[in-house]
């Protein structure tokens, strides 16, 4: 009888160890009044820098890891629900993007300058090209409407 109940021991504490040494992604979730924008996110992607930048309906979130920050469109809401990442990149002189498409078509361009000074970019799309100043501190949003 003593050897059954040790028997029955040694198995509890060896299934015991097993749930408990099983290792879980690290995995945390964030209400809108923890990134302090709307409620509807429908595009995430991931920069070479690490920080993640999600679409939102009040503009582009950021995450650093440890804190957002929100970048609201200028234009009011153009990044709709269902719409694609295309691209996501950081130039030379440390000027964020990330692109995306709509499912009208219309594809948005949102471009990041944290840096305190002002920065001077080519945009160059289907062959044509544009030479646009941004800001220091500034996000621009650029809508290329379907044709």
């Amino acid at each position: 009888m003593i050897k059954v109940i040790d028997n029955i021991k040694f198995i509890f504490l060896f299934i015991t160890t097993l749930v408990y040494t099983q290792e879980l992604p690290p995995i945390e979730n964030y209400a809108p009044k923890d990134y302090g924008a709307g409620n509807q996110n429908w595009s995430i992607s991931q920069s070479d820098d690490k920080y993640i930048y999600v679409a939102n309906n009040s503009g582009l979130l950021e995450f650093n890891g440890a804190n957002w920050k929100l970048y609201p469109s200028p234009n009011g809401t153009i990044l709709r629900p269902g719409a694609k990442r295309i691209s996501t990149g950081t130039t030379a002189n440390n000027l964020n993007a990330t692109s995306f498409i709509n499912k009208d078509g219309s594809i948005i361009i949102i471009a990041l300058n944290d840096s305190d000074k002002a920065l001077d970019y080519m945009l160059t799309i289907n062959n044509k090209t544009a030479q646009i100043n941004m800001p220091a501190n500034a996000i621009q949003t650029i809508v290329l409407n379907k044709s």
